[in-house]
């Protein structure tokens, strides 16, 4: 069989949702989602252009996925295992009042400046933090979603993401 761009298009319709889910849920900083997505799609095209065989399109694209992720981060999984470094997320401030989920995060950013400052406030939170955001406010997932792509309780995911937004609002609230 031939290969076409359009049998390519279709493969790529049919699996980029689960592809960008488990690249996300993976993922140790968001920054990395995107690249890894297309190094995925890449690498697939080139893998259908040299005509290589496959009975399941998911399994193949996920199969891509997973070695792209563990190329990735091989490295800083050898130094975690090695020296049993603790995560950053692990550190716990004060917690004031609850934020409803419904918080525009747009809202907290005024300007570009601010906007890359609360960007890499994110990015400095924990891994586990960083993909919830990215599931969130990114993909728009809902909070139930979100633990479902994560394979953690909802409970986590709005504690975290409760923890993320108030560290946000102290930090760069928005004046009244």
């Amino acid at each position: 069989m031939t290969f076409t761009y359009e049998d390519f298009e279709k493969i790529y319709e049919s699996t980029k949702r689960d592809t960008l889910k488990y690249i996300s849920s993976k993922a140790m900083n968001i920054s990395d989602i995107e690249d890894m997505y297309q190094e995925v799609y890449v690498k697939a095209y080139d893998a259908f252009t040299r005509g290589e065989s496959f009975d399941d399109p998911q399994a193949f694209i996920i199969g891509i996925a997973k070695h792209v992720v563990s190329d990735n981060y091989r490295l800083t999984y050898r130094i975690r295992k090695w020296f049993a470094a603790r995560r950053s997320d692990d550190d716990e401030d004060d917690s004031p009042a609850e934020i409803a989920d419904d918080t525009d995060i747009e809202e907290l950013v005024e300007n570009k400046v601010l906007y890359d400052k609360v960007v890499s406030e994110i990015c400095s939170m924990g891994s586990e933090t960083q993909r919830i955001f990215y599931l969130r406010y990114v993909l728009g997932l809902s909070l139930a979603q979100t633990a479902d792509t994560l394979g953690i309780r909802e409970s986590r995911v709005q504690q975290l993401l409760y923890k993320g937004l108030r560290q946000l609002r102290r930090k760069y609230g928005k004046e009244k």
